[in-house]
């Protein structure tokens, strides 16, 4: 049944389509994703900007861990002959090795759920639910008509993203009502476990988050400390932030990739240096710039 919808999707496709769908699917994906955090830390709410860091970083990680858990053969990968995929369409489903990814739960699906009930929840609009709503959908759909994910695939990143949101929902109270010295002492020892889990986790996807998870929550303290700045400022300043912020995040990416050596602990320690400038070396680059914090 699951390789006939597919089969059927496969008729409708042409150019326009294709190039529709496949930018659908990369707005779905965890790079789009991993920056939208920092965007809501630095010009939204650090709180709120927290809470989504740690939400997607989650999503990230649990679906690495159940892919490889599952390791189930993704419809492409198992009917070659049956689904012709552009090579666009088929590097958003690539390990880095070249080799085909689990299939099993869909990470874009997961991880857009969990995105956009998290939008749904702050903005506490019906309009901000439709639109998360038909997102959900659309992201979901597209990896469908890419061929590079089976129906069952989507109902597990569902369920799985909606169960970090319910996790959340419950939570959050729970944390944002705790001293700020214990709030602060649960960020260090988030960010000590995940620290520890760089040297004994071996998937290389999950590394990565472990090491953002580190290093963004692991510098929260000092933050609070040193690098308080306006969060919220006219909107040339935050659009200001916003293009250092994220470009020196893709500088930091290229250079250490260039300058460190080819293992999992080297990735790891990118995206830690990477979670730091997140969480406290761009906010203190604002406070001495851009985004003084306001004067008592």
């Amino acid at each position: 049944m699951q390789l006939d919808l597919l089969e059927r999707l496969q008729q409708w496709h042409n150019p326009v389509l294709d190039r529709l769908f496949l930018w659908i699917t990369n707005i779905g994906g965890e790079d789009f994703y991993l920056l939208l955090g920092p965007l809501i830390f630095w010009c939204v709410g650090i709180n709120l900007g927290v809470r989504l860091l740690v939400m997607l970083l989650g999503s990230f990680y649990t679906n690495a861990w159940l892919k490889d858990w599952f390791d189930t053969v993704r419809p492409a990968a198992a009917h070659p002959e049956r689904f012709v995929l552009s090579e666009g369409a088929k590097a958003t489903a690539l390990e880095e090795d070249g080799s085909w990814s689990p299939s099993f739960p869909s990470g874009h699906a997961q991880h857009t759920l969990v995105f956009w009930a998290f939008v749904g929840l702050w903005l506490r609009q019906r309009w901000a639910w439709a639109i998360a709503g038909i997102m959900i959908f659309l992201v979901s759909f597209s990896r469908l008509y890419l061929g590079v994910h089976w129906p069952i695939d989507l109902l597990g990143g569902w369920f799985f993203g909606s169960l970090i949101v319910v996790a959340s929902i419950y939570r959050t109270p729970i944390i944002s009502n705790l001293p700020s010295k214990q709030q602060e002492r649960l960020a260090l020892a988030v960010a000590a476990l995940s620290l520890i889990g760089l040297f004994v986790d071996p998937g290389a996807d999950r590394v990565k988050m472990l090491g953002f998870l580190a290093g963004s929550l692991g510098t929260l303290g000092l933050q609070q400390r040193y690098a308080q700045f306006q969060v919220q400022t006219v909107w040339w300043r935050q659009l200001i932030k916003i293009v250092l912020g994220i470009s020196i995040v893709f500088v930091l990416r290229a250079l250490l990739k260039s300058v460190l050596p080819a293992t999992l602990i080297a990735d790891g320690l990118r995206y830690l240096i990477i979670g730091v400038w997140t969480t406290f070396g761009a906010p203190l680059l604002f406070r001495f710039t851009i985004a003084k914090p306001a004067a008592n």
